[in-house]
């Protein structure tokens, strides 16, 4: 992938392999929003306890102490069924593009298998449908939590000071040029790093 048209075109395609599971990737992003959710409301429970329960303890200082630590339980059998959703829309997603592959592989010509490396033809297979497959349950998923966060945590300082938040707000644009410097360099080292795996596994293959 050399250019951003080629990227988005490549991302676009793969995104169209969510479509049969909608239901599946929208409860999935449903729980994700509330293990967010759960994140941004947790310190401001133990904030309010801190200010208002710490010197005076008493039977609803107790009653607060036992919501903090239910929503950090919640907080946990969420995010666990939310990973376990986003695990299965990959797999899924990775078993669709594998067996696409078996059937254009099948409409190939003997030519084709000849002059390419059998070991450049299962890379293709496994390992590059295994980085789809973390992408769609780690870093998508990720991506998305983040941005989640990013929005909640952003509202709460909005509304406990405005000021500091506008400060806050002062790096955002250097933070969005790091990440962009970061990503240009990840690419190039990404693709390098594939086809050196490509290679090493036809050099395997072939001997």
């Amino acid at each position: 992938m050399h250019n951003k048209k080629e990227q988005w075109a490549v991302l676009k395609r793969l995104m169209s392999y969510l479509k049969p599971y909608r239901l599946l990737t929208f409860l999935a992003l449903s729980f994700l929003l509330a293990t967010t959710v759960i994140k941004s409301v947790i310190p401001l429970v133990a904030s309010h306890f801190i200010d208002q329960y710490l010197s005076n303890l008493n039977q609803l200082a107790v009653t607060v102490l036992l919501v903090y630590y239910g929503l950090y339980i919640l907080q946990t059998v969420v995010q666990y069924v939310g990973n376990l959703l986003f695990a299965r829309v990959s797999y899924s997603i990775v078993r669709d593009i594998r067996r696409d592959a078996f059937a254009n592989m099948e409409k190939l010509g003997m030519s084709y298998f000849d002059k390419t490396p059998a070991g450049s033809i299962v890379s293709r297979l496994t390992n590059d449908t295994e980085t789809i497959s973390d992408m769609f349950s780690g870093i998508l998923s990720s991506f998305i939590s983040a941005v989640f966060i990013f929005l909640t945590t952003l509202y709460t300082m909005l509304v406990l000071d405005f000021r500091l938040t506008a400060l806050v707000l002062l790096f955002l644009p250097l933070i969005f040029l790091l990440v962009n410097l970061y990503r240009k360099k990840s690419v190039k080292i990404i693709e390098k790093t594939r086809s050196l795996l490509s290679d090493i596994n036809s050099k395997l293959a072939e001997n």
